[in-house]
Parts: structure tokens; sequence; C-alpha cells
């Protein structure tokens, strides 16, 4: 069984990286206190664009409005660490790189980017790094849902099953109102042999999740009787 990795971004990719990064607008090489002035408000009138167009659900203007705010003004932490999140909420692994990089320079111990890392160097299937970035985050920030499913997925994706099943367990512990740590589960208790366990994982979901759409829901409830009928015909526990 593959493992199913939560599926929040769309894919998209693309290699090319973000030209603002190096082309800095003509405004921001003149120091008078008039280009200044000009030059942050420009800055904040397209930063302003890009957070309308987010909110509108357009991540592809909302992106391009703040990589220009870059052309005339430096980024802030909040600017860059809103860029990465975007691109790979996009599927953009390539141009979210950059940013990401950019805003761990200046905050390195930020649990919510080392995760994002995490999951670039999972892209990538560099699972070392992955699982490294992945473990830094959950030091710096214990209790979060999102780093230890995207771990137990990336220790599954390198064979060890019995640590992406305590990872898995230890989100639902965390958060059990939360689909994907549970889907993963049963996935490994499968992998494991463990047909009675992925049953009463299923079951459990089917109970207490409150975020999966129907299709998900039929999806779930059509895996479990599949589950159940090999069981009852193979003769598994």
């Amino acid at each position: 069984t593959r493992p199913k990795t939560k599926k929040v971004l769309k894919q998209h990719p693309t290699k090319s990286p973000p030209s603002t990064v190096q082309n800095p607008h003509p405004l921001r090489s003149k120091t008078s206190p008039e280009k200044e002035q000009l030059s942050i408000q420009l800055a904040k009138k397209a930063i302003r664009k890009g957070l309308r167009a987010y909110r509108k659900g357009d991540l592809q203007t909302a992106a391009r409005a703040l990589e220009k705010s870059m052309d005339y003004a430096d980024p802030t932490f909040e600017t860059l660490k809103f860029l990465g999140e975007i691109h790979l909420e996009l599927g953009n692994y390539d141009k979210a790189a950059p940013f990401i990089q950019q805003a761990l320079s200046m905050k390195p111990s930020d649990p919510a980017l080392l995760e994002k890392k995490g999951l670039i160097f999972m892209e990538k299937e560099e699972y070392a790094e992955a699982i490294r970035h992945f473990l830094k985050s959950i030091k710096k920030s214990p209790y979060r849902y999102s780093p230890h499913v995207n771990l137990g997925i990336a220790y599954w994706k390198i064979g060890n099953l019995l640590a992406a099943k305590e990872e898995f367990q230890t989100a639902i512990r965390i958060q059990k109102d939360r689909y994907e740590a549970y889907l993963n589960l049963v996935g490994v208790e499968e992998a494991m042999g463990e047909f009675a366990r992925a049953i009463n994982t299923l079951e459990t979901l089917l109970k207490i999740s409150h975020r999966m759409d129907e299709t998900a829901r039929k999806e779930a409830q059509n895996h479990l009787e599949a589950l159940k009928n090999y069981i009852k015909k193979e003769g598994k526990q």
C-alpha cells in the first residue's frame, strides 16, 4: 500500500525561480527620501493587492503581487513566509524554496518554516533531509498536528513502518477530528498486516471526523467494506 500524502497542495510544479528575487526595481537604487517613501507606498499597495487576491482564492495573482512588492522594498519576514506558503499551496516547490530559505535566514527556529522546508525535501524525495527538518520543527513545537503527519509519511516512504505508525498515532492524539492521520495510519496498518486494527481505525474515523468531504467519506466507507470482505475471504486478522 502506498502512503497517502496529506492533500493540501495542488500540483503545478515549475522549475523557474522567481525573477524578482534577483531583479530589484530601479526605484530602489534611488536614495532620496521622496523616492524612498514612494517605493514604500508602492510596496504596500502591491501587498494589499496580493492579500485581496488571496482572500478571493486567486493564488497566482496573489503571488505575482507579493513578488512585485519586492521590487520596491526589501521583503519582510511575513511577506517571504507568505509567498513560500502560497507557492507550496500551488505546488510550485521550486519557486517556494528561495522564499522559505530567505525567511528561515531571518528566523531559523520557526517551526512552520522548518516543516515547509521538509515538505520541499520530501517532494524531491530527499527523505533524510525531510525527516531532519520535520524533527526540528517538532522539537520547537511538539504539539502541532501536521509535522507529525508529514514525518510519518516520510518514515513510511523509507520503509520504517513502526516509526510511521507512531507518528500518525501521535498526530491523532493531538487532533482527533482531522482525517489525514487516520487514513495514513490505515495504510500503514494494512502494510504491517494488522487488518483488524485498520478496520477499527476506519470505523473510528467515520464516527468522529467532521472535516471529511462527502467524496472522502464515501471512499473511506468503501475502503472499510472492501477490507472487511478481504478479511472474511482470506481469513486474515
